[in-house]
C-alpha cells in the first residue's frame, strides 16, 4: 500500500504544492472521500471535492458508504477520508484490513459513532447501537460527545500533521459551528492536539447548561490523534473536515494531511511516541485547577445527588455525585489568591450523618508514569465535617485502581493548603503497566460543609 506515495519524485510534489495542477493530476495520491448522511445534508460532496482539487491539486474519488466494506475497492486507494457516522461490522473489519496492509485512514467528525446492526445504511437508534468499542479498536478513539464547538486548540507534540504549527501554544479556533466531536482517547493512540470544547451556543447571551452538560460539553479533550495499525496509520480528527473550507488553519492542515511525507512521518512518530502529558495553569496535569472556568447551569429539579435548583455555576469538566443523602453542590464566588471561584458542597441536615459526596474529574490526556514522583496540592476549608479528603486514581492494565489520597481533618478549619507527594509504583509490564487517564476527586462525609480550590497535580523533577 502507499505505492503511489513512495514513488513520487520530490520535484513533482513541490510543483503540486505550489499549485502546478497538471503535475499533481499525474502523480498525486489516490484519495477517496466517504460522506455521512448528516454531512451531505449540510454540504454537497462535489463542492468539497472541487475545493480540495482547486486548493491542492488532488481530486478525490467519491465513494458510497457501502464501499467501505469492500477491501478490494479500498486497496485501490492510498488514503480514505471518511466521516461516515453509521458503519457496519464488515466495514469496520474491511477498513482495519486496509490500514493494516499499509493504508492511510483519516476518520473525521462523526466517524464510527453508530454500528449499522441491520445493514440497511439508515440510522435507526432503536435498532442500531453506539459503537465505542468498534471505533476504538480501529481508530484508537471513540466519541465522548458530538455537536460541539471548539473554543481553542493546541498542538501537543511535534508531528507532521501539524507541520509549521507552534507546539504547546493555545490558538483561537476559527469556526464555531457545532461540527466538532470530543474524543475519548485509548491507550494505543497518540494525542496530537487537544481542544477546549463547548456547546455551539455557549457564547450567546443568556445561554445556560443543563445540569450534566458541563462534564460532557465544557471540557478539555483530545481533538486529533493517530495510531499505527499494522503497516498503516489511522488519523482521527474530531472536527468534521468536510464542513470546513480549506482556508487559513485548515488549509495548512489539509495540505499536511495530503502530503506523502505525513504518512511516513506519522509512522516514525508512532514508533517513538512522545508520551509527556500536557500541563495547564500552575503546571498542573489536570485542567481548570482553580475552577475559574465556570458554566452557568439551570435545572428545575434535583439531579445527580445534588439538591441545588434554579440557576447556579458549575465547574467546567467536573461533576458531582453523592451517596445515602443528597448534598448541595455548586461553584461559590470567593476571591482569593487563585481567582474568584471555589468549589462548595454541603449537607447541613443531621440526617446526612455518614453520607458522602465527591466532586470528580476524569482526564484521559494524562499519563502517570511508573517510577515518577508527583505532588497533589489542594486548598480547602471545612465546617463540621466528619472526615474529608482528596486524591487521584490510576488504573492498571488488569483493571485494578491504584489510589493516592490525602486526608482532611475532621471538624472545622480555615483555608489551609494540603499536599502529598507520591510515586507511581513500578510494574512488571513496564511503562504500559497503567492505562491512560487520571480520576481526580475531592469530597467529604457529612454532615457539614466543604470548600475547595487550587486542585493541582504536578510532576516533580526526578
Amino acid at each position: 500500500m502507499f505505492r503511489h506515495f513512495l514513488h513520487i519524485a520530490a520535484a513533482a510534489w513541490i510543483a503540486m504544492l505550489i499549485g502546478s495542477h497538471s503535475a499533481a493530476q499525474e502523480v498525486g495520491p489516490k484519495v477517496a472521500f466517504v460522506f455521512s448522511n448528516r454531512t451531505t445534508k449540510a454540504v454537497k460532496p462535489e463542492t468539497v471535492v472541487a475545493r480540495i482539487d482547486e486548493a491542492f491539486g488532488v481530486k478525490p474519488t467519491l465513494l458510497d458508504r457501502k464501499s467501505q466494506a469492500d477491501v478490494e475497492t479500498l486497496r485501490t486507494y492510498d488514503m480514505v477520508v471518511s466521516d461516515a457516522e453509521l458503519v457496519g461490522p464488515s466495514a469496520f473489519e474491511a477498513l482495519g484490513t486496509f490500514v493494516t496492509g499499509g493504508g492511510y485512514l483519516v476518520a473525521t467528525g462523526w466517524f464510527g459513532r453508530w454500528l449499522d446492526v441491520d445493514g440497511d445504511g439508515a440510522l435507526d437508534p432503536k435498532v442500531d447501537k453506539l459503537a465505542p468499542n468498534a471505533s476504538r479498536r480501529l481508530t484508537g478513539c471513540d466519541i465522548r460527545n458530538d455537536g460541539l464547538a471548539v473554543l481553542k486548540m493546541r498542538v501537543l507534540t511535534r508531528n507532521p500533521v501539524f507541520r509549521d504549527f507552534h507546539v504547546n501554544e493555545w490558538i483561537p479556533y476559527p469556526v464555531q459551528v457545532g461540527s466538532s466531536c470530543s474524543l475519548a482517547i485509548g491507550d494505543e493512540a497518540l494525542a496530537l492536539a487537544e481542544a477546549r470544547y463547548q456547546p455551539a451556543g455557549a457564547g450567546r447571551p443568556g445561554f445556560t447548561y443543563s445540569y450534566l452538560a458541563p462534564r460532557l460539553s465544557a471540557r478539555y479533550d483530545c481533538h486529533v490523534a493517530a495510531r499505527k495499525l499494522g503497516q498503516g496509520v489511522v488519523l482521527r480528527v474530531g472536527e468534521s473536515l468536510f464542513r470546513i473550507e480549506p482556508k487559513g488553519m485548515f488549509e495548512a492542515f489539509w495540505r499536511n494531511v495530503l502530503e506523502p511525507e505525513t504518512f511516513r512521518g506519522l509512522i516514525a512518530a508512532l514508533d517513538t511516541p512522545d508520551e509527556r502529558s500536557p500541563t495547564y495553569e500552575h503546571k498542573s496535569l489536570l485542567p481548570n485547577p482553580d475552577f475559574e472556568e465556570v458554566c452557568p447551569t439551570k435545572t428545575d429539579k434535583a439531579s445527580g445527588g445534588n439538591r441545588v435548583k434554579g440557576t447556579f455555576l458549575m465547574p467546567a469538566g467536573w461533576y458531582f455525585n453523592s451517596w445515602r443523602y443528597d448534598h448541595y453542590a455548586r461553584i461559590e464566588k470567593c476571591a482569593n489568591a487563585f481567582g474568584d471561584h471555589v468549589l462548595l458542597q454541603s449537607a447541613d441536615d443531621p440526617a446526612a450523618a455518614g453520607a458522602g459526596a465527591n466532586w470528580v474529574l476524569f482526564h484521559d490526556l494524562v499519563n502517570l508514569r511508573p517510577g515518577r514522583t508527583y505532588r497533589l496540592t489542594v486548598l480547602a476549608k471545612a465546617e463540621g465535617i466528619t472526615r474529608g479528603g482528596a486524591g487521584v486514581q490510576v488504573r492498571r492494565r488488569n483493571g485494578e485502581w491504584v489510589r493516592f489520597d490525602l486526608a482532611f481533618p475532621a471538624g472545622s478549619f480555615e483555608w489551609r493548603t494540603f499536599e502529598k507527594n507520591f510515586t507511581v509504583p513500578m510494574d512488571a509490564a513496564g511503562d504500559k503497566a497503567f492505562r491512560r487517564g487520571v480520576l481526580a476527586r475531592v469530597g467529604f462525609v457529612g454532615p457539614g460543609k466543604l470548600y475547595a480550590d487550587h486542585f493541582v497535580l504536578e510532576e516533580i523533577e526526578n
